[in-house]
C-alpha cells in the first residue's frame, strides 16, 4: 500500500507589525550599549583629564606656533620679492614767494615766477641732478674759430603746446628780445655776441674772444617767436602770453588763478605734457602758489592747501617737523653771502677800515647764527676743483682791527664809539627783508659794535618784492649790504668784481676797482682748461683779500620741506639753484604702489 505523501507545513512571515517592533528593540539594545560605553570611556574618565591638562596645552601651543611661522613666512617671503616704487597720477602743490605778476619767463623774478618758468619752458642746457651742465633742447655742441665760435645743434623733437614745432627761429628770436632795450628785459651780456642760423637744426655763437663759462649762459629760456613776433617789444611784458603762455617744459599751463592782484597772490595750475620730449610725468598736475611772507607759506602748509615748498625760515622748517606729518633736507647751493662794503662810501673807502672789519670778524659766532651747516666761505667766489691751492682764510684777530682802526684815525670815546674829527664812526647795513639774513647782520652789528663802531640795520622791502630793495641797491645806497651772490655753475665772479660792472646797471655792489684783479678775471675767463684758470683765481683771491672790498661769510643752503608720503627731490641730488631742484621733476609722485622685484 503506498505510503501517503507527507505535506510539511509552510513557514508564514510574521506581520509588520511584529518586525518593526523587533527592530526597535534592537536599536534599543545598541543605544543602551552606546550610552554605558560613553560612560565607561568619556564621562568616567573625564575627572582624569585634570591630570592631562599640560600636555594638552602644550600640543595646542605648538599647533598654534607652526600656524604663526606659517603665515609669517609667506608675509616675509612675499615682501622679500616686492617693493614700494612711486606711481602715476595726483597733484603736486607747491607754494613759493610771491609776486606771480607774469608768466613770461623772460622777466620772472620772484621765486614763484622763476619756478614757474622752469617747470613751463626748456632752455638749450640746464643742470642735472649732479650739478653738471647737460642738453635740454642741445644735443650737441662744438668749439671752432679758436674756440670763439660755439655751434649748438637742437633736438628735432620738441613742440609747442599748441602743436608748433620749436626750432632754430625760436631760439634767435628769444635772443633777439634779451638784446633790444625796449623790452626791458635785464639780461645783459648779450650785446656782444653774434648769433647765427645755420640751418634748422642748428645755431652759431660767435664771441669777440674765447669766453670759458659760456654754455652756462645758454640756460635761458626759449620763448615762441611765433606767438610773440607781432608784438611790440615795449608791450611784451603786457601781453597775454604773460597770463596765457604757449609752454614746451614739463608741464603746460591749464589756467592761472589770481587770488589778489594787488600784491601778485596767485596759483599757476599745470598739467603733465605728455608729449614733452623727456618723457610723460609721474604726476598728473602741478600747482604753484605765490605767497606775500614765509609766515604765510607756513601756514598754508598747516592747513594742508600746499603739502611743499623751499621758501620757509629754519625756525619755520622746525615747526613743521615737530607735528611729525613733514620731513625737511638741507641742499648746499652755488650762492654765497657777503657782506659787501661800499668802497666809495666816506667811511669804508679807506682800506684800513676794512680789513679792520674783516681781522675782528668772528665766523665762528657767525656760523651759529645762520646754522652750523652751512659751509665757511672766504673767498670772492665758491672753488670747485683746486680749493687747496686758495689762500687760507684770515683769523680772527681784534687787537690787529683794534690797531687799524687806531692807525686809520677812529680812537675811542668817552661812550665806546669810535670817532675822527669830531664825527662817529657809523656804518649803515642793509639787508632785504625775508631774505633769512637778518640774523646775520645781526650778529655783524653786534661784533662791530664790539669794535668802537655805530651799526645801524635797514631793513628794506617785503618778503619776495624786488621794488623797494632796488632803490637801495642800484644807487648802492649803503655802507654794508649783507647779500646773496649767484654763481650759477660756472665759479667766475667777473660780474661781482671787474670794475667794467661798477655802476646801477652791474652788479659790482662794492664798486671795487683794481687793475691787478680786472687782469686776472679776464684772462681767467678765456681758458679753458682748469689749471689755467685756477692760476688766475688764485691770484685774485689774494689782492681780492688784501683789498678786503667784502667779507665773505658761508656758502648758502636751500631747505626743502615736504609732507611726508610725497617722493620730490632725492638726498644725494646736487643743486646749483633753487630752480635746480626740478631736475628729477619726471619722477616726482605723491602716490605709491608695490611691485614685484626684478631678480
Amino acid at each position: 500500500m503506498p505510503k501517503k505523501a507527507v505535506i510539511k507545513p509552510r513557514k508564514v512571515k510574521p506581520p509588520r507589525k511584529s518586525r518593526s517592533k523587533s527592530v526597535g528593540q534592537q536599536l534599543q539594545t545598541v543605544e543602551q550599549a552606546t550610552v554605558s560605553h560613553a560612560r565607561r570611556f568619556l564621562v568616567g574618565r573625564i575627572g582624569r583629564v585634570r591630570f592631562a591638562r599640560r600636555p594638552i596645552l602644550l600640543w595646542i601651543t605648538g599647533v598654534l606656533v607652526i600656524i604663526g611661522l606659517v603665515i609669517g613666512q609667506q608675509v616675509v617671503s612675499g615682501s622679500a620679492y616686492k617693493t614700494t616704487v612711486s606711481a602715476a597720477g595726483g597733484v603736486f602743490a607747491e607754494g613759493a614767494l610771491g609776486p606771480i605778476e607774469t608768466l613770461n619767463p623772460l622777466y620772472a623774478r620772484s621765486s614763484a615766477e622763476e619756478s614757474a618758468a622752469r617747470l613751463l619752458f626748456s632752455r638749450l642746457f640746464t643742470y642735472d641732478e649732479s650739478g653738471m651742465l647737460k642738453g635740454d633742447l642741445a644735443v650737441k655742441q662744438e668749439r671752432l674759430d679758436d674756440e670763439k665760435r660755439y655751434r649748438i645743434t637742437l633736438r628735432d623733437d620738441v613742440f609747442w603746446s599748441d602743436g608748433h614745432k620749436l626750432t632754430v627761429d625760436d631760439v634767435l628770436f628769444t635772443i633777439s628780445l634779451m638784446k633790444n632795450p625796449a623790452t626791458r628785459i635785464p639780461e645783459g651780456g648779450w650785446s656782444d655776441v653774434t648769433v647765427t642760423k645755420v640751418d634748422d637744426k642748428t645755431i652759431d655763437f660767435t664771441l669777440p674772444q674765447p669766453y670759458a663759462p659760456f654754455q652756462h649762459a645758454l640756460t635761458f629760456p626759449v620763448v615762441p617767436e611765433h606767438v610773440l613776433k607781432d608784438i611790440p617789444a615795449s608791450r611784451l611784458r603786457e601781453a597775454d602770453f604773460s597770463a596765457n603762455p604757449v609752454t614746451s617744459g614739463p608741464f603746460n599751463l591749464r589756467f592761472l588763478q589770481v587770488t589778489s592782484a594787488s600784491d601778485g597772490r596767485a596759483s599757476v595750475f599745470m598739467n603733465a605734457n605728455k608729449n614733452y620730449y623727456g618723457g610723460t610725468p609721474l604726476l598728473k598736475q602741478f600747482r604753484l602758489s605765490s605767497y606775500r611772507t614765509r609766515a604765510e607759506i607756513a601756514q598754508a602748509m598747516k592747513k594742508q592747501e600746499i603739502n611743499a615748498s623751499g621758501d620757509l625760515s629754519p625756525n619755520e622748517i622746525d615747526q613743521l617737523k615737530k607735528t611729525g606729518q613733514f620731513d625737511a633736507q638741507s641742499y648746499t647751493i652755488q650762492n654765497g653771502v657777503y657782506a659787501l662794503f661800499n668802497t666809495e662810501s666816506s667811511v669804508l673807502k679807506e682800506t684800513k677800515v676794512r680789513q679792520a672789519l674783516q681781522a675782528g670778524t668772528n665766523m665762528k659766532d657767525i656760523l651759529k647764527v645762520a646754522g652750523e651747516s652751512h659751509k665757511s666761505l672766504h673767498l670772492p667766489f665758491i672753488p670747485r676743483e683746486y680749493a687747496d691751492q686758495y689762500p687760507e682764510a684770515p683769523k680772527l684777530d681784534i687787537e690787529k682791527a683794534d690797531k687799524l682802526l687806531t692807525e686809520a684815525g677812529w680812537r675811542r670815546d668817552g661812550d665806546g664809539v669810535r670817532s675822527k674829527d669830531g664825527e662817529p664812526l657809523e656804518l649803515k647795513m642793509v639787508v632785504r627783508k625775508g631774505s633769512g639774513l637778518e640774523s646775520t647782520a645781526g650778529e655783524l652789528q653786534r661784533q662791530w659794535q664790539q669794535l668802537g663802531l655805530k651799526v645801524d640795520i635797514n631793513v628794506v622791502g617785503e618778503d619776495g618784492a624786488a621794488d623797494a630793495f632796488q632803490t637801495v641797491l642800484q644807487p648802492r645806497n649803503f655802507d654794508v649790504l649783507v647779500y646773496e651772490l649767484a654763481f650759477n655753475g660756472d665759479m667766475d665772479p667777473y660780474a661781482y668784481w671787474h670794475s667794467s660792472q661798477v655802476g646801477t646797471s652791474g652788479l659790482n655792489f662794492s664798486n671795487y676797482k683794481n687793475s691787478l684783479v680786472d687782469a686776472a678775471l679776464s684772462s681767467a675767463r678765456g681758458k679753458y682748461d682748469t689749471r689755467g684758470r685756477v692760476s688766475k683765481y688764485v691770484t685774485l683771491a689774494r689782492k681780492w683779500l688784501d683789498d678786503a672790498p667784502a667779507l665773505g661769510l658761508y656758502q648758502s643752503e636751500y631747505n626743502y620741506t615736504t609732507a611726508k608720503g610725497n617722493h620730490a627731490l632725492s638726498k644725494d641730488v646736487q643743486l646749483v639753484q633753487p630752480t635746480s631742484r626740478y631736475a628729477n621733476i619726471l619722477y616726482w609722485a605723491v602716490r605709491e604702489r608695490e611691485v614685484y622685484k626684478t631678480p
